[in-house]
């Protein structure tokens, strides 16, 4: 799931050689293995379709990401509703992320449902072991 979306989104604007570092899924492994409780998953008739997670367990939102063939069903609303409901419930008074530029479809997604940029910056990237330009949006949360 999580390489499928990352390589028909923000995989597609960089790159081939810094997608490598992503296709073998290591990131998301990481998580599952270190801290699953920090990962929610769409599971649709037995199939996982969506996964959302916090690499931090706090409110920074570090992945979301649902099957490219099942995008357009809400299960990414779904998952971010979840995200940020669990972040609520941990005392978070916001929710944020931080995606590629140039990565309009998050952009757009994120903003429909009530996140704003904060700031656009350039960081060393620690999976892609590269330097990337990078929106951060945040949302208040009630």
């Amino acid at each position: 799931v999580c390489i499928a979306a990352w390589e028909k989104g923000p995989g597609g604007l960089l790159p081939a050689s810094a997608r490598a570092p992503m296709a073998d899924g290591a990131p998301i492994a990481a998580i599952l293995r270190d801290a699953p409780e920090r990962m929610l998953v769409a599971d649709v008739g037995g199939h996982v379709l969506g996964v959302v997670a916090s690499e931090t367990g706090d409110e920074q939102l570090t992945d979301l990401w649902v099957e490219p063939r099942a995008w357009g069903r809400g299960l990414g609303s779904q998952l971010l509703t979840a995200f940020e409901q669990a972040a609520a419930a941990r005392g978070c008074k916001r929710v944020t992320l931080e995606t590629l530029i140039g990565n309009d479809r998050a952009v757009a997604f994120f903003r429909r449902r009530g996140y704003r940029l904060v700031e656009r910056f350039t960081t060393r990237d620690r999976d892609l072991h590269m330097m990337i330009e990078k929106l951060r949006l945040e949302k208040r949360l009630a």
